[in-house]
């Protein structure tokens, strides 16, 4: 999984365009509904008053069996929230590799 600068911008994948357009919604929304589908916890995160409301309109809808697999397919990966701050040498969890599995080692003070 990758971060930063180098990340592409998972809103902006042409698949995720593509079923947006195909539910005349956002691809945030779309994102939002594919998490729920999945029964991953999902955070959406906006300051904006307009785009907060639509995050809340993912609830009358579901995605078609084959929108939920072209989603679930794409190749871009990214975790916002690394486990960094959970690490400490006294803890339970003294390296990244101990919270996640698919990632590379990095112990606490790396």
């Amino acid at each position: 999984m990758r971060r930063g600068k180098e990340s592409r911008r998972l809103m902006e994948d042409a698949q995720v365009l593509a079923v947006a357009g195909k539910y005349n919604k956002s691809p945030a929304q779309v994102l939002i509904r594919w998490a729920l589908e999945r029964g991953t916890s999902c955070l959406p995160k906006s300051a904006n008053e307009g785009r907060i409301a639509a995050n809340f309109q993912v609830l009358d809808w579901q995605l078609d069996p084959a929108d939920t697999t072209t989603l679930s397919n794409l190749k871009h990966r990214e975790r916002m929230v690394t486990g960094i701050m959970w690490l400490d040498a006294r803890g339970p969890y003294k390296s990244v590799s101990e919270l996640w599995n698919d990632e590379k080692e990095q112990a606490v003070g790396s």
